[in-house]
């Protein structure tokens, strides 16, 4: 009889999700831009610009996870792309759709 194998799912604790979100909304209230602009590179969906500490995102693409995406790149600098895109994985999947909207609403009124 063959055993079935579970995947422990990770997931990001309340603590951390909270810092992140917390920290999204201060930089979305700061005075950096996002800037939402049509990037022509095909496999690119955004990126953070480290000299003027801001964040691009193709407006074409999907807003939310690209924005939170390109902020973990902000905010974790030496952390590798497989790692960030973990993380934003965990981030977007934990997020409430409350969360959801009023992150939508600052990145609305940051723009």
């Amino acid at each position: 009889m063959k055993k079935k194998i579970r995947h422990k799912r990770s997931r990001i604790p309340k603590s951390q999700l909270y810092k992140i979100t917390t920290l999204l909304y201060h930089f979305l209230y700061s005075e950096e831009k996002v800037k939402l602009k049509k990037i022509h590179n095909a496999c690119l969906e955004g990126y953070y610009d480290e000299e003027s500490e801001g964040i691009v995102v193709d407006y074409r693409k999907a807003l939310l996870s690209t924005l939170i995406h390109e902020f973990i790149h902000k905010i974790h600098i030496d952390w590798p792309e497989i790692k960030v895109r973990k993380y934003e994985s965990k981030i977007v999947n934990a997020l409430t759709q409350k969360q959801i909207k009023n992150i939508i609403r600052a990145l609305g009124n940051n723009v």
